[in-house]
């Protein structure tokens, strides 16, 4: 090969490697192709017209050698170009006339508005994205709503550079004096400032390809009827890096198909078959609204305004009463995500609620059929279990707690004590504290007892109290858990109370609904489910009744699991506690008392929803080396069933404490202990269970026995000389893989 053959076949080569990556680069711009497609394309390419040019002289010897390869890379640059749109209109229904179709003559008048809040990083970009469509903007609104940040700057300093750019363009900058406090006051302000025919709400921080306008334009050139357009949605966060290529999973809950191919539909066909059921339009940066005299879109979105969530949702049910919705399958409109959006900081309840209001205001405007119905009561179902939403906490949500109160004559000023020993928990105290003012009853107190912390604790405490008068403080020396506990019962004056660790937290709506619970059934005590909370990711939930016992033994349902002894996640009658006292210089002392006063109970409710987060941090009992303190539960226990006089609770009790407490330490606790005290570890706890005041024959140890594959425990614990090594080796023979995952909590140990 001569040094010429070289130059024009680099030549030739350059030129099918830069042909290829503009098809494919095209082809990317608009539907996002991956960039390695069209690198690996022109390499591909190179090395096709290398063979070319070593074999056509063989073949072709009349033929110029330069003319074949330049044949043969042109023909597979079109069979890639061809193929790739082949693919692209049977996922999408894409049309390539569409695609390269002009302009019409007299484009429609689009106005863009951009609604701007705190979004300096983002509005420059979000402008260009605007003004850079291959379909024109008539005029472009920016509303800002008394930004805090530097975004007034910035947007005056690009509305004066467009004027030069772009001088046919209109521009208008409205700024509020006073933040709106809602997002649809901003949009009722875009269809009462906006003169163009259409009208385009462009969120300031998200972002679409410059085909967007021209593409959805085109379902209102080809029906007249069609009242709103969207483009489908890919998911972008703050840097611009995609997290989700679109939303058709999440939008198509029935799984019906509908939004595979782009499509005109009917408004009302599509609110009864598909919007009743979901908000199908994830994004309206991806929607343009034909701007029609007759619809009332400012009373629809001032109605939209008592929505948190769904107000877009509620919206767009009431635009498509009016007319037909068209869709485009491509991912136009690139919806950023934000860590703190409001999607992701708004409680599970109101979100529910929302969705229930949406799709009953639907019902109420257009004739749902059956399946559809079936369709949304599945979904409500799926939320509530997603979202731990039991039919007791969306029932009492709707009552009034005040009237609650006065129906059954409750004039108490004080209706309600929490009661939280704080004990150098500086680090937890503001959030423990933030999820119980959240939704704290008028009528209620905070009683934070500081066990002589060393940290700030106690500052902590008097600037929550300067906030909240509700907010007492009790500041005493050192004197244990058990201490603080009883100081708070001393000063307590609501007629129910609850105890909260300073260093776990509450969920949302918690006591109010476990206070509407008690009062409504006349209960003597309510209970909710514990969530264990080792960090965000790592949470398990603890169900705290056995649902295997009748509904009528409430005492044996809430005492047959593994943490019935805590008291946190308790709401009780301040009455239970008359006489009682957590006995003070112990630990577990909660097995001395929780199971006495729940044994003095004459009615208990539960609600099976995870509100008491008991957060899992190194430093407690459960997560030290074992040693012979652990040894005083049986103290404890011995104190609580010595205070039983009733023959049934007492066999209940007893038997339930020993099984979960008792027998559960030797079984997952010490038997683990890989030190040399371990076979001494289990000699003594024979020795005290021989002084349990617990039957032998109680049935309920024997059926704990027996789950757990361990039948014979006891005869080798009351064994006269018991054999450490012979009960160790039986345990670990006998404990099943299913016994080891449902106690893998246990036992329970106060902090």
């Amino acid at each position: 090969m001569s040094f010429l053959d070289f130059v024009v076949l680099v030549v030739l080569a350059s030129g099918a490697l830069a042909a290829s990556k503009l098809i494919f680069r095209r082809l990317d711009r608009v539907f996002r192709y991956r960039k390695k497609n069209f690198f690996y394309g022109g390499i591909i390419l190179v090395f096709l017209g290398l063979y070319v040019y070593l074999v056509t002289p063989f073949f072709h010897p009349l033929m110029p050698w330069f003319l074949s390869p330049v044949i043969i890379i042109l023909s597979v640059c079109l069979g890639l170009f061809l193929y790739d749109f082949y693919r692209i209109h049977r996922r999408t229904n894409f049309s390539i006339k569409k695609y390269f179709s002009k302009l019409p003559e007299n484009p429609r008048r689009v106005t863009a508005v951009i609604p701007n809040y705190n979004y300096a990083e983002f509005i420059n970009e979000r402008i260009d994205s605007i003004v850079n469509q291959k379909y024109p903007v008539y005029e472009l609104i920016v509303l800002d709503d008394c930004s805090t940040d530097d975004s007034v700057k910035v947007i005056e300093k690009r509305l004066e550079e467009l004027k030069d750019t772009h001088p046919n363009l209109k521009t208008r900058f409205i700024k509020n004096k006073k933040n709106s406090g809602n997002v649809f006051n901003q949009w009722a302000k875009a269809f009462k400032y906006a003169s163009g025919d259409f009208v385009w709400i462009c969120e300031a921080d998200d972002l679409c390809s410059p085909y967007f306008l021209k593409q959805v334009m085109l379902a209102f050139e080809k029906d007249k009827k069609v009242i709103l357009s969207y483009a489908e949605s890919d998911m972008i966060d703050e840097k611009k890096r995609r997290k989700m290529a679109n939303h058709k999973k999440w939008i198509d809950y029935d799984r019906s198909g509908h939004w595979r191919r782009s499509y005109i539909n009917d408004g009302k066909a599509e609110i009864r078959d598909y919007l009743a059921i979901n908000n199908t339009i994830t994004n309206v940066s991806g929607v343009v609204f034909r701007n029609q005299k007759n619809i009332p879109f400012v009373k629809y979105l001032n109605d939209a305004t008592k929505y948190r969530l769904a107000g877009d949702w509620y919206f767009y049910s009431k635009i498509l009463l009016y007319g037909n919705i068209a869709y485009n399958a491509e991912s136009l409109n690139h919806y950023r995500s934000h860590t703190g959006s409001v999607s992701k900081t708004t409680d599970n309840l109101t979100h529910y609620k929302e969705i229930v209001f949406v799709q009953e205001s639907i019902a109420k405007d257009v004739k749902l059929p059956s399946k559809t119905k079936q369709v949304i009561e599945f979904r409500r179902e799926s939320l509530q279990d997603q979202w731990h939403l039991s039919s007791d906490l969306i029932y009492y949500d709707t009552i009034d707690l005040d009237k609650l109160c006065s129906s059954h004559h409750i004039k108490d000023e004080i209706i309600f004590s929490v009661i939280i020993p704080v004990y150098n928990v500086a680090k937890y105290l503001p959030k423990c504290l933030d999820s119980v003012l959240i939704d704290l009853p008028e009528k209620a107190e905070i009683i934070l007892v500081n066990d002589g912390s060393t940290d700030n604790s106690l500052e902590v405490c008097k600037e929550y109290a300067k906030q909240d008068k509700r907010i007492k403080i009790i500041d005493q020396k050192n004197g244990g858990l058990s201490s603080a506990r009883n100081a708070g019962l001393e000063i307590a004056r609501g007629r129910f109370l609850a105890f909260l660790d300073s260093d776990d937290f509450m969920e949302r709506y918690a006591y109010p609904t476990m206070l509407k619970k008690l009062i409504s059934e006349g209960s003597d005590l309510v209970h909710c489910d514990i969530a264990l909370y080792h960090n965000p990711e790592e949470i398990v939930i603890s169900k705290m009744e056995n649902v295997h016992h009748p509904k009528n033994q409430r005492l044996l349902r809430l005492m047959d699991v593994p943490l019935a002894p805590t008291c946190a996640n308790k709401v009780y009658k301040r009455e239970l506690f008359n006489g009682i006292r957590f006995p003070v210089g112990k630990n577990n002392e909660d097995n001395a008392v929780v199971p006495l006063v729940v044994a003095n109970c004459n009615k208990i409710s539960y609600i099976p929803i995870p509100f008491y987060n008991y957060v899992q941090r190194e430093g407690s009992i459960q997560h030290k080396a074992f040693s012979k303190d652990r040894f005083v539960i049986f103290d404890t226990i011995k104190l609580c069933l010595s205070q039983i006089s009733d023959k049934r609770k007492f066999e209940i009790v007893s038997g339930t404490l020993t099984s979960h407490q008792i027998i559960a330490l030797l079984v997952w606790v010490i038997i683990e202990e890989k030190n040399p005290k371990r076979n001494e570890y289990i000699r003594l706890f024979c020795e005290k269970y021989h002084d349990l005041p617990v039957s032998r024959d109680n049935r309920y140890v024997k059926e704990y026995l027996k789950l757990h594959k361990l039948p014979k425990l006891l005869d080798l614990i009351y064994a006269e000389n018991s054999n450490p090594n012979r009960i160790r080796r039986y345990i670990r023979c006998g404990r099943t893989i299913e016994s080891n995952i449902i106690l893998r909590h246990l036992p329970f140990h106060s902090k």
